[in-house]
């Protein structure tokens, strides 16, 4: 599973790594789950796109994909432990937290994404689950997805400095095309000039 994807499966390992430190505590699946989502979305914000393989849909509390849970099946016992324990009311929830065994494959992030995280671990650092949650509920494109619809990141607010950077790189980009061809063109008409000039210098004197 790990292998179908890989970052999400590097961004889950860095999460559950660096939420003890933190938050002085072990993660709740909800909190890895909704962490990787506001991951993605900052990415895509960014970038254009996604940074995990994941899609998401608007579940019962908010951004959920079924893939999330299969990895942590697989990490279970070899990366990551598991602990399930009840609240008060009954409900189980569960905890994670690194084995300490060497991982199966890479978990290096990228330095963006794991700026984001970061960000998002400091911001919450002080705050309860809840306030993640509204965080995230009131965020395009959940605030306007129906439950039980696909997340879909085309309608999330682009960061517009980013994109403004990303059109400058591809206007450079047809630009230095275009300006490759004209340098081609150029060069091609010299040599033609340059081996047809006895045959013109010929045709002047005959004149």
């Amino acid at each position: 599973m790990i292998k179908s994807y890989p970052k999400a499966f590097k961004s889950i390992y860095y999460i559950i790594s660096e939420f003890k430190k933190n938050f002085k505590r072990d993660p709740m699946r909800t909190e890895i789950l909704k962490l990787l989502y506001l991951a993605d979305l900052d990415y895509y914000k960014k970038c254009g796109e996604k940074y995990t393989e994941l899609d998401y849909i608007f579940y019962k509390r908010g951004p959920w994909t079924e893939v999330f849970h299969h990895i942590l099946d697989d990490m279970k016992g070899k990366e990551i432990w598991e602990s399930k324990l009840k609240r008060v009311n009954g409900e189980d929830f569960y905890l994670y937290g690194l084995t300490g065994k060497t991982p199966r494959s890479e978990t290096e992030i990228e330095s963006d994404v794991k700026t984001i995280l970061d960000n998002y671990l400091f911001i919450f650092r002080e705050s309860q689950l809840i306030h993640l949650l509204e965080f995230v509920y009131k965020e395009e494109p959940m605030a306007s997805t129906k439950q039980g619809d696909p997340i879909d990141f085309s309608r999330a607010i682009l960061n517009v400095r980013d994109e403004r950077e990303r059109y400058r790189q591809k206007r450079r980009r047809q630009l230095e095309k275009v300006a490759g061809l004209k340098n081609d063109m150029v060069e091609d008409g010299l040599e033609l000039f340059n081996e047809f000039k006895p045959l013109r210098d010929r045709a002047n004197k005959t004149l």
